[in-house]
């Protein structure tokens, strides 16, 4: 199953997995990478403006959430489309 889907405007994240392991997929509007998330010692930082797709979980997978925003949903972009044209714009 892929989660996540979306950006944030504003907020900034670090993610964990806790246990287990899975994928994480950036893209910025004009790069993408791929992320393997397997060590609780280690985290990955998601500033604002980047899509973000996790997948590939394995059965014991924990991922926490760390975030410096209370939840907004304002503050989401769920469409990969609205995405790029929100990065490509100069009004950002």
């Amino acid at each position: 199953m892929v989660r996540g889907l979306h950006a944030h405007k504003t907020l900034r994240q670090v993610c964990v997995a806790v246990r287990g392991s899975l994928r994480m997929v950036l893209n910025n509007g004009f790069e993408r990478a791929e992320v393997i998330l397997n060590r609780p010692d280690k985290g990955l930082f998601i500033g604002p403006g980047v899509w973000h797709e996790m997948d590939d979980f394995s059965p014991d997978c924990v991922m926490m959430v760390l975030a410096d925003e209370l939840y907004e949903e304002d503050n989401y972009i769920r469409d990969k489309k609205q995405f790029l044209d929100y990065v490509h714009s100069s009004n950002r």
